[in-house]
């Protein structure tokens, strides 16, 4: 949006954990290869109801209910 000529108005995009893991997490790449001021809000909401409630990198267990270190790859805080 800020590429769009909207710089004047704060651009601010939310979205969810798993949704985030599954497929935002290239738009927010791409925000920042692009130098674009966007904020982007992650909400830690701990569902996956985007395709089917599998696990994802922010619910601490795998594919097989193993348990994984989400603080790992999120930082607890």
């Amino acid at each position: 949006m800020d590429k769009a000529g909207l710089k004047d108005k704060p651009v601010i995009g939310i979205i969810g954990d798993s949704t985030f893991f599954h497929s935002g997490i290239t738009g927010l790449l791409e925000l920042s290869y692009n130098k674009g001021i966007s904020t982007i809000v992650i909400v830690d909401n701990r569902a996956t109801a985007m395709t089917g409630l599998q696990e994802h990198p922010g619910t601490g267990c795998g594919l097989c209910t193993q348990v994984c270190p989400k603080e790992a790859i999120i930082p607890a805080g």
